[in-house]
């Protein structure tokens, strides 16, 4: 007849499980891959705000653009402005010189508009510039 201690005690080297050691390899991995994961999540994130920045500003300086000569009225100098509190314009209006064109009639004068958007991001200050020509009565 068996002894059913003597058979469980040879039986224990036997037993398969997780070490205590394994189990905490296991965790030091899932922690290491969780942290990776969390900052290309992250990255990610920003880089969608800050394309969504420049696609908001971008977005104001055609409009304002648009409204150059129309609206806004085409005078030589700079001017400045906001957007909604959070993105600041400097729209600067230089007359150029047409002596060295003869096609030019004398009636029409030529303008250089330059727009530029500006607002603050997490990394510092970004900022979009469009440059555009105009016509306008002399």
């Amino acid at each position: 007849m068996s002894n059913p201690y003597y058979e469980y005690k040879n039986n224990y080297k036997s037993i398969s499980g997780f070490t205590l050691l394994e189990t905490l390899v296991a965790l030091s991995v899932l922690a290491v891959s969780l942290g990776v994961t969390y900052q290309v999540f992250s990255s990610a994130l920003q880089g969608s705000t800050l394309a969504d920045d420049y696609a908001q500003a971008s977005m104001y300086a055609d409009s304002h653009l648009a409204e150059v000569g129309k609206k806004v009225h085409l005078l030589p100098g700079t001017t400045e402005g906001t957007y909604n509190q959070r993105y600041y314009w400097k729209l600067e209006v230089l007359p150029l010189d047409g002596s060295n064109s003869r096609s030019v009639v004398e009636t029409v004068k030529r303008y250089q508009v330059v727009l530029s958007v500006y607002w603050q991001a997490r990394k510092g200050q970004r900022s979009i510039r469009a440059t555009t020509f105009r016509l306008a009565s002399a």
